[in-house]
């Protein structure tokens, strides 16, 4: 969006007297397309005057995971806390099955 297209949400929003204060991000830190998508949601976010981004940490094994959580951790010490944006995530939860094999993984990065 570019800055007047911004300018008019954030006067949409004032009308309905809303004031943003998270962003969503859905995005597949393992591919790095979905990770440039992930930097652009949050200067969105930044542009809208919002302080959080949430994201999810998922993959379908435990590494896949680890590389996800890694990946927003970068993300929000590098790239979000420069703008004063953190980046709260938490695992999708799938079936009985899969909630029961891996532990939740909940977690904060970013600017306090």
């Amino acid at each position: 969006m570019d800055q007047d297209a911004v300018n008019l949400f954030k006067q949409r929003l004032q009308t309905m007297a809303l004031t943003p204060s998270t962003g969503a991000v859905f995005c597949d830190l393992r591919n790095a397309s979905q990770a440039e998508a992930q930097r652009r949601r949050i200067i969105f976010a930044e542009q809208l005057g919002a302080r959080y981004v949430i994201s999810e940490a998922s993959g379908e094994t435990r590494e896949e995971r680890r590389k996800v959580i890694n990946s927003l951790c970068w993300m929000g010490d590098y790239y979000a806390a420069d703008r004063g944006i953190g980046i709260a995530f938490g695992e999708a939860r799938g079936s009985d099955a899969k909630r029961k094999a891996r532990p939740e993984v909940p977690g904060r990065v970013g600017s306090s």
